[in-house]
């Protein structure tokens, strides 16, 4: 009996993922999970709700692993796919670096369905990000989760960035 209680329990955190904590934005009324140990920057740059980002690891970290949300008011409403190819041509106006390796998925949290995209961006000879940005359609509301790692280390961030961003609600 012990021993089936113990194993009950080991499946059970294996299926919890005890690396994330629970983050609620008061502002603009969300929450999201956020990666245990990751910092939350306070003073954020204009028009983003939040950044988090991974502490630097050692010396040779070229790159520090973020995520940014961005949440706007949309006046008038403007649908799902209109907004996603408006922010995927912004991206690619501001984000520096050759980009290729496209794709387009969708996407669903608690906010019903996004839709994301994933894209490589070679920044520099030796460094390469892996982003991926999604976005949702709330009400009037248009929110933004974008996620960037070192692409030599992406196969350790996609599955939790996604989990992140699966995350995303809404708070009364």
């Amino acid at each position: 009996m012990r021993k089936l209680f113990l194993i009950m329990l080991l499946f059970f955190l294996a299926g919890c993922d005890l690396g994330m904590q629970s983050y609620q934005h008061k502002k603009y009324n969300f929450s999201l999970l956020i990666p245990r140990g990751w910092y939350v920057e306070e003073d954020t740059p204009e028009g983003m709700a939040l950044v988090v980002k991974e502490k630097m690891r050692s010396e040779q970290d070229r790159f520090q692993e973020s995520i940014v949300v961005v949440v706007k008011e949309l006046v008038p409403p403007i649908a799902l796919d209109i907004l996603y190819d408006i922010n995927k041509e912004k991206i690619m106006e501001i984000v520096p670096g050759e980009k290729y390796n496209f794709s387009d998925e969708f996407i669903f949290s608690s906010l019903g369905k996004g839709k994301c995209l994933c894209f490589n961006d070679k920044l520099e000879k030796d460094l390469e990000l892996k982003v991926r940005s999604c976005l949702w359609v709330r009400a009037n509301q248009m929110y933004v989760i974008s996620a960037t790692c070192d692409q030599k280390e992406a196969r350790h961030y996609e599955k939790r960035f996604k989990k992140i961003m699966q995350s995303l609600a809404y708070k009364k």
